[in-house]
């Protein structure tokens, strides 16, 4: 058994909980708490960003170690939250829950015993020798995770690949940088400003045609997708699930070339940064989360049209005839 205070507990799933992986990657789909004997850590990442909270308790139980799965930490911030900040809390790790106890109250989280190796992936990022990294780029979206840390917090980032490590008085974070080809460099955004800063004349606006640039390049790519999409539609038929997934593939692909020329002709700059974004965001394979997060964000639930299209699946596959 492990006590300590609810405040305590409670900031430990507060800081972390802005990191916790998708469901996608179910071993990343929680936050671990891991007690070593001295310190109870809060640990999630999603790949993107990791985060580890801590507090020192006075116990003396056998180290233990276990992950908290998504689904049961909101209720249980929730419960956190309605407590006292001085009361009590007793963690009690059993094979297959954790137990947390109050002088007036008992409940029950599942849990489960994967995570990744975390201490593994902070020393590695922590040992990387400091170079000349005078420059980064990072999510903004991403740095609203860190804003629970308190009063102050230390950046340093050894080489523009590596993560950026975030350090502050109860947690230790890493952020990964973004990866733009074809970014300003500093001498560009330097000069990019320098006529507002009373630096010279504004420079001529120029054209915004990219060369050859991520709109052009994002516009080939979806016209020639759709003329490969729609040249299958002739070939396959209409019953079959080819012509459907070419139908679907073809107008979607047509859709994304018409939205760019119109945001093109409204916002040549705007254009070429959102493009280069989703470039980035398509190479990085977690286009899945990235929907995922946005479904919640616009009032969606996505788990109710996974659980639809796993109905729509099943009702399909009972349509198909059955061999001998």
């Amino acid at each position: 058994m492990t006590s300590l205070n609810a405040h305590r507990l409670l900031r430990l799933i507060e800081v972390t909980t802005p990191h916790v992986g998708s469901e996608y990657h179910s071993i990343i789909h929680g936050i671990r708490l891991d007690w070593d004997g001295t310190m109870l850590h809060a640990v999630a990442t999603d790949r993107f960003t990791l985060a580890v909270a801590r507090t020192r308790l006075d116990a003396a139980a056998a180290p233990w170690a276990l992950t908290i799965p998504q689904p049961d930490i909101e209720w249980l911030t929730s419960w956190l939250q309605s407590l006292p900040g001085d009361r009590a809390v007793t963690l009690t790790p059993t094979a297959d829950t954790l137990t947390l106890t109050t002088d007036t109250a008992k409940v029950t989280t599942a849990r489960s015993d994967e995570f990744i190796a975390w201490r593994d992936i902070v020393r590695t990022a922590l040992a990387n020798p400091l170079t000349e990294a005078a420059r980064t780029s990072l999510s903004p979206r991403l740095l609203t995770r860190w804003e629970l840390l308190g009063y102050g917090a230390r950046f340093w980032q050894p080489a523009a690949e590596q993560p950026v490590v975030i350090v502050a008085e109860d947690v230790l974070g890493l952020q990964m940088p973004m990866r733009f080809t074809g970014e300003p460099t500093r001498e560009d955004d330097i000069a990019a400003w320098a006529a507002s800063l009373g630096d010279g004349p504004h420079a001529e606006l120029t054209s915004p045609q990219p060369a050859p640039g991520a709109v052009a390049e994002f516009q080939t790519t979806a016209l020639r997708a759709t003329l490969r999409a729609t040249s299958d539609i002739y070939s396959a038929p209409h019953t079959s699930p080819l012509f459907s997934a070419s139908v679907t593939a073809g107008c979607y692909a047509w859709a994304a070339h018409r939205f760019l020329v119109s945001l093109r002709t409204a916002d040549p700059g705007l254009a070429e940064r959102i493009t280069r974004e989703v470039n980035a965001e398509m190479e990085s394979g977690e286009i899945g989360e990235f929907a995922y997060d946005a479904a919640q964000d616009a009032g969606h639930d996505p788990e109710q049209w996974r659980a639809e299209f796993e109905q729509h699946k099943a009702k399909q596959a009972a349509k198909q005839p059955t061999s001998a």
